[in-house]
């Protein structure tokens, strides 16, 4: 009974799982389909932005397969109600994706104004030294990678982290202690290389000075030979007054 149980979750797992990737992959073509009509593209160059390889791959595919999950009902409410569309972007020199909302309207000319909402993930700099007179902050940046909310048609970027003040102070804080214990890092593993050199550098050390001796020849240094010492009169009287003899 207990084999029969585990046979029969493991036939529902692989049903469920081929179900998915089934759903994934319909998702994937009507995306393509949808866009490349929308945008003046290709299925297949639609296809070609997404699966382009980069160093975070890995990363932005996952998103891209969880956004799949999702897109038909979105997109159908979206369509319904709205006169939208929402697109999956790709942002591999700032490490991230986003997704976006967008006005199909054609009367919206402007990029500006045809985008409604995004909402992406990845790197931006955000400046922590200071307010301006102006009220904008300005002065030392740092460099985070977070979730955060765009409204280009009202102005509003970066949201929550460049409109709240403390949440600003509170990266800045977190970005300096880090930087810190870095520095600490750093300066302990230097200074245990400096007090301890490893192998490879006495090894290198060696070979270097191998090498210009036999560039340099006579930067070599003659071994010390036996000391020879002149015997004085009282000792060649006595050496001679040893072996009988005495000098006239």
């Amino acid at each position: 009974r207990m084999v029969d149980a585990s046979t029969a979750s493991l036939a529902n797992s692989v049903h469920i799982a081929g179900a998915t990737a089934g759903w994934i992959l319909c998702n994937m073509v009507l995306y393509a389909v949808r866009r490349g009509r929308l945008h003046d593209l290709r299925a297949s160059e639609v296809l070609m932005r997404h699966l382009d390889p980069h160093p975070h791959f890995a990363l932005v595919f996952a998103g891209w397969l969880a956004f799949l999950l999702l897109y038909a009902p979105v997109e159908l409410v979206l369509e319904a109600f709205f006169d939208c569309a929402v697109y999956y972007y790709a942002y591999p020199s700032a490490r991230g994706a986003g997704f976006l909302v967008e006005r199909k309207s054609a009367a919206c000319e402007s990029k500006v104004q045809k985008q409604l909402v995004r909402l992406d993930w990845h790197r931006f700099k955000l400046c922590v030294t200071g307010k301006a007179r102006t009220g904008r902050w300005v002065g030392h940046a740092i460099i985070v990678n977070l979730p955060h909310l765009d409204v280009p048609s009202s102005g509003v970027k970066h949201w929550p982290w460049k409109q709240s003040d403390a949440l600003r102070i509170l990266l800045k804080h977190m970005h300096l202690s880090e930087e810190r214990l870095k520095q600490e890092r750093h300066w302990r593993l230097s200074e245990s290389r400096r007090l301890r050199p490893s192998s490879r550098l006495r090894r290198r050390t060696r070979r270097r000075r191998q090498r210009e001796l036999r560039q340099n020849p006579h930067l070599l240094r003659p071994r010390p030979g036996p000391r020879h010492f002149a015997p004085t009169d009282v000792s060649a009287e006595h050496a001679l007054s040893a072996h009988g003899t005495r000098e006239e």
